[in-house]
C-alpha cells in the first residue's frame, strides 16, 4: 500500500508488521524525512548510528617529576573511537561541531606515597584558551592514586581539548589505564 499526501491526518494507527530495522531504510515503518513527536515515546531499543565521541587511551606512560606533561601523544596511546563530530590531533581531541560536550578524564598514577598529583584540561577555541585544573590530590601510601575529572560545557566547531598531568613524587612516575574522552551530549 502506498499513500501520497501533503497532509495525512490519522487519529490512530497500528502497524502490525514485525520486520526489524537494521538501517535507516529497513523496518516495519520507514520514514524518509525527519520525525517530530509531540508526546511520550516508548521503545525496546533505540540505536544511534552516528558516533558522538572520541577517546584517547594510554595503557602506560612515564611522567617526569615536577613537570606538567601532556598525557597523550600518538606514539604513547591509542584512539578508541573517532567520528565526524570529533577528530584527533597529535595530542588532543577537536570538536567539529558546535554543541554541548562532556569532557571526562581519568589518570591512575602508580603507587608512591610522596607528593601531589593533578590534571590540567586545556581548552582552546579560535578566540580564547582556558586551563582548568582538577583538585590537587595527595599521594596515597601503598595504593595507586587515581584522579577522575569531568566537566560539561559548550564548545564551538574546531575547539580542542587536551590533558596534561603533574606529579612531584621525587622521580618519574608511571600512569596506567588512563583516558581523555570528549562526548557530544547536545
Amino acid at each position: 500500500m502506498s499513500i501520497s499526501s501533503t497532509n495525512l491526518n490519522v487519529p490512530s494507527a497500528n502497524i502490525t508488521d514485525n520486520t526489524n530495522s537494521t538501517s535507516t531504510s529497513t523496518g516495519a515503518l520507514v520514514i524518509t524525512g525527519g520525525l517530530g513527536i509531540g508526546g511520550s515515546t516508548y521503545s525496546n531499543n533505540i540505536s544511534n548510528t552516528v558516533p558522538n565521541y572520541g577517546s584517547l587511551f594510554i595503557s602506560s606512560k612515564s611522567i617526569p617529576n615536577n613537570a606538567l606533561t601532556n598525557f597523550y601523544t600518538s606514539a604513547t596511546g591509542q584512539v578508541s573511537f573517532l567520528s565526524g563530530i570529533i577528530t584527533q590531533l597529535t595530542n588532543s581531541l577537536r570538536s567539529q561541531q558546535t554543541g554541548i560536550f562532556n569532557i571526562t578524564s581519568r589518570v591512575i598514577f602508580d603507587s608512591n606515597a610522596t607528593g601531589v598529583r593533578y590534571l590540567i584540561l586545556s581548552l582552546s577555541t579560535s578566540d580564547i584558551s582556558t586551563l582548568i585544573q582538577s583538585p590537587t590530590i595527595s599521594a596515597v601510601s601503598g595504593s595507586e592514586t587515581s584522579i577522575y575529572y569531568s566537566i560539561t560545557l559548550r564548545m564551538t566547531g574546531s575547539s580542542t581539548v587536551s590533558l596534561s598531568v603533574f606529579q612531584n613524587s621525587g622521580g618519574n612516575l608511571n600512569i596506567t589505564n588512563s583516558y581523555l574522552t570528549l562526548t557530544r551530549v547536545n
